[in-house]
């Protein structure tokens, strides 16, 4: 299945929600009001992580788990979930890696409104890394890092 596609966060209700995983924040994400990944966890927010063409239960990929490696952070514990409507009710924000994935989860949620939009601010879709070489899953890292730290205030709000 594809790398998880939408990014999903919401209150401490959230299913499977482990938070950045080592608990480290994204690369180039701004240290602003002090809200470290595990601060903001001990404070209610959870990250979690769905696909809208993942099974239940795989592990990550080889070139997912070796990019997250080079930045120090851990995730052999991930397993792969597919994104429900029941995650993006419980969601304060679904955050999607491309704008065909944000259409679709409007189209399976339309209730949704607001809550939903793609990952990066300037509307430019993350390519899914899977399948493809270690540079790849490097480059969607660093966008996706990159993103969160874009996102900084609009996760920081969410407190």
């Amino acid at each position: 299945p594809p790398a998880a596609a939408p990014f999903l966060w919401g209150p401490p209700a959230t299913p499977r929600g482990a938070g950045w995983a080592g608990g480290r924040a994204p690369r180039g994400a701004p240290p602003r009001l002090g809200l470290e990944p595990t601060a903001l966890i001990s404070r209610g927010l959870r990250f979690v992580s769905a696909g809208l063409a993942a099974g239940f239960g795989d592990p990550a990929s080889e070139g997912a788990l070796c990019g997250a490696a080079e930045v120090g952070c851990n995730l052999d514990g991930h397993v792969a979930q597919p994104v429900t409507l029941e995650l993006i009710a419980q969601a304060a924000r679904v955050y999607c890696m491309t704008s065909s994935h944000l259409a679709r989860l409007r189209s399976l949620a339309p209730g949704a409104g607001d809550k939903l939009d793609v990952l990066r601010p300037d509307g430019a879709d993350v390519d899914d890394p899977h399948g493809q070489s270690l540079a790849e899953y490097r480059q969607a890292r660093d966008e996706i890092g990159r993103a969160l730290a874009a996102r900084w205030n609009d996760i920081a709000a969410l407190l």
